[in-house]
Parts: C-alpha cells; structure tokens; sequence
C-alpha cells in the first residue's frame, strides 16, 4: 500500500487503507479530518503502463496548504509515465518541464486527447476546479488567436472569427476581447449533406470571472437529432451580437439573404430583430413552450395550455380554425392575444415544408446546452475546446449506431414509419398520386408518409398499379445513407499549445470588461415535468 499513498495527489496523506474491492480510505494530517473515500474503478494503457483514475480529490484540507503541490509526476503508479488523470479538470497545457519530467516523452506519451480531466499551467501546477484563477482565465484570452490558428490548421474548411473591441489608442499593446465564432469545417459538410433547411438559435450565459453569452445554432440530422453546426462566445447578447453570428453562419452554410429557410428560437426579441434583418424572407418559428409561458402571466390552468397546443398541432386550416375558434369561444382575451403572433411562427398549419420539419420546440438548443453545463465557469479555451470535444465524441456514438443499423432508413425514422402503416389499416383511400400531397398535410410538411400515404400505397399494391412500399416515399434527407454521410466528417484533435503555431501580433487579447446584461432579469422558473428535457435524438412532436 506504500505506493497508493505516494498516488493520492496530496502531501498531506499518511495512511492509506483498503475497504473493499477497489475501494480505500486514506488518512489526513489534519487533525479532525480522519480518513476520506477514493476508488480506483478502472485503468487505462498509456505507453503499456497501468495508469489508475482517482476518483475522489483530497481538497479543501489545512494540511494540504502547508506542502506544496503535486506535480504530474505524483500522479501516477509509474515513474516512466506520469499521466493519472483527475476529476473535473481538463488538460490545456503541458510545459517542457513535465515532458522531463516524463523521461523526454512527446505529446502522444502524455495523452494530448485530454478526456476532460485535466488542467495543466506553465508551472506544470494542477488548476483546481473551484476555485480557478483569474490569471489562467486572462492567459487563456492571450493564447486565443494561436488557438484558433491550431484549430484551422487540423481542421480544413473550419471557420474561426475573432473580434476585439475599438481601442481609443490604437497604439495600446491590448485589445479587449469582444466575441469569437467557430463553425467547425466537418459539421458545415455534414449540415450541407442532409439538406434541411432548418435551425434552432438560442444562447445561454456564462459564468466565472468574466460572464458572457454563448451562441448556438443546432440542426437536425437524418435520424430527428439534434446536429450542432456552429458557436460563438460574445461579450453580450444584443440585436448586434446576432446579426454577426447569423451573417458570419449565412456565408458558412451558403444561406442567401432572401432565401426561405427556418429558423426557430425562443421569441427573444432582440433575436427577432435581428433574424427580420439578416434573412428577411426567412421563416421564424417561435417555440410553443415559450408562447405558453408568456400566455401562463395572463391566463392559467391546464385548459388554456391544451387548447393552445392543439391549435399548434394543426396541420390544416380547417382544423386550426377549429380549435381557435373553440379557444375564443371559451375566453376571448386569448384568442385576441394570440392572435397578434403571427400564425405562421407557431402553428403547423401555416408552416412550409421546404424545412422538412414540423417541430414546435426549441428543445434542440436546449439538448445541446445542456451537454455543456460543465463549462459555464471554464476559461475561453477550455470551453471552446470542451465543445470541440463533445462533437467528436458525437459523431464516433452515432458512427456506431449507424454500422449497427440495416434497412433503407434511419432508427427513428422507420419507427415513425411503421406506426403510419399500423394505422393506415383504419383508411379509407382518395388518392391522386402525381400530387404526392395528402390532405393531413404531414407528408408535405415532414417528408415522412403519413398513414393515410401509406394506405394510399397499400391501395396501388393491391390495385395492381405497382409493387411499392412506404419507405420508397420517404424524402431521401432521412436515408440511411444521409444519416451516414452526414457523419462521415471527421473533426481533428489539437495538439499540445507548445507545438501551436506562433502568432505574430503587435496587440495581446485580454478579458472582458463585464457589464450586466440589459433586458435579461433573472427569473426563478418553476420546475415541473414540462420542462424537463428530452434525450439527445429529438423526434417532431
């Protein structure tokens, strides 16, 4: 046991004990400390050595403040390879001093994947999570153009974009950092592939030292999930702050100025501004949740909420009609409340197909920033970089279910699919098939059969008209061999920041100056079951 206690990455531990099966307690100096619980659940080969994950951090200890800080070297069972890992951190920097320390090992020896578990500065010192220094966070913001350098060299067709503020002097060594946006090259070739005009936009806050927004829009891929396609971090969230994030996303994914795709967000105002700017002819649809939430202040109880969301749900006119009218029947201040949002931003009835989406949700965005909880109080390159991260581990789990998969269309897709040839058997056929149309409208508006399709097609089989089946005529965006094309990008690793490109600036990048938000009064929602999120793989509602 000799040699665990030289692993625990703290000086202040004297003993080390063993309770079960991978599982040991470890005794501190401190007086009324006693022992704390650690385990070793699983090991991983760096250079054929075993190195152990700790899973519990000895932190917070008096003791502990009176050595000094463990190195890398302290971290690992072997001498030749210190590489342990530890929780809730992330690597970002490795100095020359531990590649010493290493026996002269490169960066492929140290593991420069960095599985989110470490952070390393110059002093080869282990950054804690809580709390991290200002000065790592004002390093970053100077290591940000070498960064984005590095990221373009490994991936092709990536677009990174960097502003800084208008400095009074133009010639102060500085330059306050303002915004930067990122569209990695693999998901623009993905997006493109599947060919769905449609995004979600929403950004959430971040926090730490210097708080700022963070800009996402997410697509959605062949199978109805969620497809991130591009990010940024601003300062601000502001009518200005979006428009340059769209124009910089319209000229990354070809979108024309007057062209009809869709967008839909959360009814943000200054994002309606700025959408009506940059894409005037574009379809905005607003979330539903969120025209609930607003409708909630004015009218509440369950009834109301239905009442909306069937009307919300209609895919015709005719039936839309209905439904308000039964709205306006029972309370006619809804009706002339809802009436003033414009019927195409939040009712299937009025939507396009060309999106080839009938979703009511914004909850693509809402998927996607969840993933990223973990990072709101992180420093600008470990943010950037944890996200990076996260797409790669994406597209390798999806890559997986796709090898697995058989048939013509994708998981979901098929499932939704045979549903329809289930309740086909309860039609009865009308049927022009040049049209390709359906009066439910479902086909035209998702590309998916709807079941009175499928009858439809049932009927022509028995006719005797041809031998087809429904998956025929199912729009090829949710193929199987979309969904795999999509995924056939690949995103590249960066390497160690010693081997980043060098950047020659006269200015170096420095943080922020913070400012409260303007027109985002914190809210304390109320938690309940509607708002819980849904899985990774959204599905239409």
């Amino acid at each position: 046991m000799a040699g665990m206690v030289d692993f625990v990455p703290s000086p202040a531990v004297i003993k080390v004990k063993q309770c079960k099966c991978f599982r040991y307690e470890a005794k501190c100096a401190d007086i009324g400390y006693g022992f704390f619980p650690f385990s070793f659940s699983s090991f991983v080969k760096l250079d054929k050595d075993d190195v152990t994950l700790l899973k519990r951090i000895h932190v917070r200890c008096r003791a502990i403040q009176k050595g000094s800080r463990p190195g890398i070297s302290r971290l690992a069972m072997s001498s030749r390879n210190p590489g342990g890992q530890m929780r809730n951190v992330k690597v970002v920097e490795v100095d020359n001093e531990t590649e010493e320390q290493s026996g002269g090992s490169d960066s492929e020896d140290l593991d420069y994947n960095r599985n989110d578990d470490e952070v390393f500065d110059d002093d080869d010192q282990v950054i804690e999570d809580v709390p991290v220094s200002i000065p790592v966070f004002t390093k970053h913001y100077a290591l940000l153009r070498e960064y984005a350098q590095e990221l373009v060299n490994q991936n092709p067709g990536t677009t990174v974009r960097i502003d800084v503020q208008i400095e009074p002097n133009p010639a102060s060594s500085t330059r306050t950092f303002k915004r930067v946006y990122v569209c990695l090259g693999a998901m623009k070739q993905g997006f493109k592939a599947c060919g769905r005009e449609f995004l979600g936009l929403d950004g959430f806050s971040m926090s730490g030292p210097f708080p700022g927004q963070l800009l996402t829009a997410v697509g959605i891929d062949a199978n109805n999930g969620i497809y991130p396609v591009a990010y940024a971090v601003v300062d601000a969230l502001n009518k200005a702050t979006w428009c340059w994030f769209l124009k910089l996303l319209g000229e990354d994914l070809g979108i024309e100025t007057n062209c009809k795709f869709t967008f839909i967000s959360d009814r943000q105002k200054r994002l309606i501004q700025a959408v009506a700017s940059v894409f005037p002819n574009a379809a905005h649809r607003f979330c539903v949740k969120h025209i609930h939430e607003e409708m909630k202040s004015l009218l509440k109880g369950g009834v109301y909420k239905d009442m909306l969301w069937k009307a919300a749900r209609a895919t015709t006119v005719v039936e839309f009609n209905k439904e308000m009218d039964h709205l306006k029947n029972n309370n006619a201040a809804a009706y002339d409340w809802l009436l003033k949002i414009p019927t195409e931003q939040w009712s299937r009835s009025h939507f396009s197909g060309k999106a080839l989406c009938g979703l009511l949700l914004n909850n693509i965005c809402e998927v996607f920033c969840s993933q990223l909880n973990d990072v709101r109080d992180k420093s600008i390159i470990i943010c950037l970089e944890y996200i990076r991260e996260y797409l790669v581990k994406r597209i390798v789990v999806v890559q997986q279910i796709i090898e697995r998969s058989v048939g013509q269309l994708t998981p979901t897709v098929q499932v939704m699919v045979d549903a329809n040839k289930k309740e086909a058997t309860d039609c009865v056929v009308e049927w022009i098939a040049a049209s390709k149309k359906c009066g439910c409208r479902m086909w035209e508006l998702t590309g998916i059969p709807c079941k009175h399709t499928v009858a439809a097609i049932n009927y022509m089989n028995e006719d005797g008209k041809g031998v087809v089946v429904p998956e025929e005529w199912v729009h090829a965006a949710y193929s199987l061999e979309t969904w795999a094309r999509m995924y056939s990008f690949k995103i590249n690793g960066c390497s160690g920041r010693r081997y980043w490109p060098r950047i020659e600036s006269t200015t170096v990048i420095v943080p922020p100056n913070h400012r409260p938000q303007v027109d985002r009064p914190t809210k304390n929602m109320k938690s309940n079951d509607e708002h819980a999120l849904p899985s990774s793989s959204c599905v239409t509602h």
